[in-house]
């Protein structure tokens, strides 16, 4: 009887739903610019972040803009906020952080993109675009995660790490947010090239 008893419980547990668990976030600011030969586009990494749920950061930061020089650290944040980010979106879907774009108004934005990709153990992921200084509710937690990676920085909480696995990370990152961005987001044209650009004469002397 007791070994009918002890495999009922194995089967009723080891068969359950695993739980909605986060195992990671990662979030990207960047711009989407030409490549040298003008042939596509190519994205600008501004920083880079991923983020364990432990609350455990591995970040790339752009930190010379001229010379395109990064700074590869290490840093953590409260897991609280992890937990709460966890309970806001393990129940929502990437529709809900949809945003509509109004086609009947002009709408300039010349900032950067950031997205987020949430993966939890389930291979369930969330992703997902906002702009700098977002201030719509459904975003702020993760306004508030990339603030708190970025005071980090600044306050100087963080161990310089090796780059290899952070860049590749990015690397992968960067290929899943093109393929979606291609499919979402309006992109821009590319520039013409200097041949096919209007010349005008010089003026009579």
């Amino acid at each position: 009887m007791k070994k009918l008893t002890l495999f009922l419980i194995i089967i009723i547990f080891g068969c359950s739903p695993k739980e909605n668990t986060l195992e990671s976030i990662e979030i990207m600011t960047y711009y989407y610019i030409p490549n040298e030969e003008g042939t596509k586009l190519i994205t600008d990494c501004v920083d880079y972040s991923k983020i364990n749920f432990s609350g455990n950061v591995e970040t790339m930061r752009l930190i010379k803009p001229n010379e395109s020089k990064y700074i590869y650290i290490k840093s953590k944040v409260n897991s609280k906020i992890i937990s709460n980010i966890t309970e806001e979106i393990k129940s929502k879907s990437e529709k809900f952080y949809e945003t509509k774009i109004d086609t009947n108004s002009l709408d300039l934005y010349c900032g950067p993109t950031i997205r987020v990709k949430a993966k939890f153990n389930t291979n369930k992921i969330i992703s997902f675009t906002y702009k700098k200084n977002e201030t719509d509710p459904r975003f702020l937690q993760f306004v508030k995660l990339q603030n708190t990676i970025s005071r980090k920085f600044i306050e100087k909480h963080f161990k310089i790490i090796d780059s290899i696995e952070i860049t590749n990370n990015k690397k992968q990152f960067e290929k899943f947010a093109l393929n979606l961005d291609t499919l979402k987001l309006p992109f821009p044209n590319m520039p013409k090239s200097v041949n096919e650009q209007i010349k005008f004469p010089p003026p009579n002397k």
